[in-house]
């Protein structure tokens, strides 16, 4: 691994400028060539159809601009090729498709975009439908296949924290508040969505052969992640990134019959379904609500149950029936003749009323009026006297926990550091006891389950999203509110390291 990145350096460096010609060169071709997608061979997915020579256009000059266009993607998907050789399919993450490729949300998004659209024969036609095809001499990677669902799953990955603080070193050191963190989250993601918008990112994300695809189970959760993620964004300023963010959403909406049509097949394909799965699921139908007949097939598959018994293991949970529930409000569906609705009738009192308190302190996006209102009622929630509900005491928001010991203050303007390794990287000879139990390095912001084990905060998060709220210690059900956050252990490791960091260099 250490000899390819060595290698691979000086593509980075290449491919952080000619991102922008590469952007610049394709819109100006765009424009000219009109490029739209056909879904005629479904077997397939999508395929780029470049616009017919129109009238007295200049024939030469037109097949001219179009070997540009295709040596522009061509360049795209050998230069990612490259890198996914180097570090092997199953390494080439977010982190790596975003150092290698600009490093910025447009530059990234262009690259994915233009190998994922890269064809061996480039298609002519008008209004999206086939002509002919002509094969310009570009070869394409042997690899093809396998390079697109890495190249996938690398661009869906965008959306994590990880890339979001690739290069901030202090958000890990617990210097930074999680509140500047949550904020610079947002900015990431709120870029995410204008560039998606402007390299025209949905219809190649559509045009991908999600229904016919090996292994495209493993990235369905992934894909609603990022849909979901992009689709709720909340900009106010300046005017044209909002239009840009809005255009993105509209655009979202609009195709919602086509994505629950990629959702729902595959998620009843799935061999597990998460809790995690179920709220981004819930977060995306807000932004892009599915039909009746769709939201009544979708909570079928999912309490239809899965070999092994993986998910009547989670009916009884109540994130989960929050979850499910919080997508039929956003679906704009209420309770009926359903599958959702007879499991909620049949709870007793005191899990209707654990449901009732996840649903009041969900934290996505959630419709309010008559659909809030009748699941509320069918979960018996009392009302005051002038009609309102008496809504049960959620649980603490990770906002209102109280601040850590020797926490650092930070001020409004505060700037993330750039650098590429924070504590956890650099200290490796901690002892035990301040080491996490999952990944064995050294503990930031340490939480202590009920079991007694000891866990960094966002590695714990990341495992039990993973495995959907299992522990990965004792295997047994958890969540992330009932680990508390530790801090007499913290301020102890934070003096082990000053005592030790002239021996550690952590300078």
């Amino acid at each position: 691994m250490a000899s390819a990145v060595t290698m691979l350096e000086p593509l980075g460096e290449a491919m952080d400028s000619f991102a922008i010609e590469i952007f610049a060169g394709l819109v100006r071709l765009e424009e000219l060539l009109r490029p739209s997608w056909t879904f005629a061979d479904s077997d397939q997915g999508g395929r780029i159809v470049i616009g017919a020579l129109q009238g007295e256009d200049d024939e030469y000059a037109y097949f001219e601009e179009t070997g540009l266009y295709h040596a522009f993607q061509g360049v795209c998907v050998w230069a990612l090729a490259l890198v996914v050789r180097a570090v092997g399919y199953s390494h080439f993450t977010a982190q790596v498709l975003w150092e290698h490729a600009g490093g910025g949300p447009l530059g990234v998004q262009m690259f994915a975009k233009c190998a994922l659209c890269f064809q061996p024969e480039l298609s002519y036609g008008s209004a999206g439908s086939l002509l002919y095809s002509s094969s310009l001499g570009i070869r394409a990677p042997d690899d093809l296949p396998q390079l697109r669902d890495a190249i996938m799953g690398a661009l869906l990955g965008l959306v994590s924290p990880d890339v979001a603080f690739a290069n901030c070193a202090n958000v890990e050191d617990g210097s930074i508040g999680i509140e500047v963190r949550n904020a610079e989250l947002q900015r990431h993601h709120d870029k995410l969505a204008q560039c998606a918008e402007q390299c025209g990112l949905l219809e190649c994300i559509f045009a991908f052969p999600w229904l016919h695809w090996p292994g495209a189970t493993l990235r369905l959760p992934a894909l609603v992640d990022f849909l979901a993620t992009l689709s709720c964004c909340s900009v106010d300023k300046p005017p044209a990134f909002v239009r840009q963010v809005d255009a993105w959403k509209h655009r979202v909406s609009l195709r919602s019959m086509e994505l629950w049509s990629i959702i729902v097949p595959l998620c009843q394909a799935a061999p597990s379904i998460t809790r995690g799965f179920l709220r981004d699921c819930a977060t995306l139908a807000y932004a892009s609500p599915p039909s009746a007949e769709t939201y009544s097939h979708f909570v079928h598959v999912c309490l239809s149950g899965r070999p092994g018994g993986g998910f009547d293991a989670l009916l009884g949970d109540s994130l989960v029936l929050a979850a499910l529930i919080s997508f039929a409000i956003n679906s704009s569906h209420s309770p009926s003749m359903d599958a959702l609705t007879d499991v909620v009738v049949y709870l007793d009192s005191g899990s209707k009323g654990s449901v009732a308190s996840r649903l009041c302190s969900w934290q996505g996006p959630l419709r309010t009026g008559p659909f809030l209102s009748d699941w509320l009622e069918l979960l018996k929630v009392p009302h005051a006297e002038n009609g309102t509900f008496l809504l049960p005491e959620p649980p603490a928001p990770l906002s209102e926990v109280p601040e850590l010991v020797e926490s650092v203050p930070v001020p409004e303007t505060v700037q993330l550091v750039p650098n590429s390794n924070g504590l956890r990287e650099i200290v490796c000879d901690a002892p035990a006891e301040f080491c996490c139990a999952v990944d064995g390095r050294l503990l930031v912001d340490p939480v202590r389950a009920p079991s007694g084990h000891v866990f960094e905060r966002s590695v714990l998060a990341r495992s039990l999203k993973a495995s959907g709220g299992l522990c990965p210690i004792t295997g047994a059900a958890l969540e992330l509110g009932e680990c508390q956050r530790d801090t007499e252990l913290r301020a102890r490791i934070l003096k082990w390291v000053r005592q030790s960091r002239p021996r550690q260099r952590l300078g």
